[in-house]
């Protein structure tokens, strides 16, 4: 038995001022509290192997900023990677890609970067709890498992320790 961890994580505050919602970008705030989250999840220990995130501007700028302050407290690498499919997917969608990529990787501890209402809907189908997440949250989830396939497989019984 091995422990996996999930970090689900909703982007930093955005500002409005983009013509497409795709392209809309962090405020000042929403930096600021990104970069509290990622100093918090170091302070607990959750250093993720991998970051995954949506390609939208605002999680991209999220997923840079966690893995720079992350990078810069432990001296590790943490390479990130793009899906689209995160935009505007389904809690489904998420978990059908990391089923997938759980048959060729094998990390532990892994951070989900996207946005709501998915993530909300996703940490709580895993924890079997009603979490509602508002912006730069992160959801620590945890579970023992053979491997990463069974541990996503055991939806509900991930345990939440914390809301960041």
């Amino acid at each position: 038995m091995q422990e996996f961890r999930l970090i689900i994580m909703r982007h930093g505050e955005a500002g409005n001022d983009a013509q497409r919602d795709f392209e809309r970008q962090l405020t000042a705030r929403g930096v600021k509290a990104v970069e509290e989250a990622a100093k918090r999840m170091h302070s607990l220990g959750w250093i993720p192997d991998i970051i995954i995130s949506s390609d939208a501007q605002r999680t991209k700028q999220t997923s840079l900023v966690t893995e720079k302050i992350l990078c810069e407290l432990t001296s590790k690498n943490i390479p990130i990677q793009y899906q689209n499919a995160f935009y505007l997917g389904r809690s489904k969608d998420v978990e059908s890609f990391l089923l997938t990529r759980s048959k060729n990787h094998a990390e532990s501890t892994i951070c989900l970067i996207g946005h709501n209402p998915t993530w909300s809907m996703l940490a709580s189908i895993m924890a079997d709890d009603l979490i509602s997440m508002s912006p730069a949250n992160a959801v620590l989830l945890k579970i023992n498992a053979d491997s990463l396939s069974d541990a996503l497989h055991m939806q509900g019984l991930w345990q939440l320790v914390e809301i960041l």
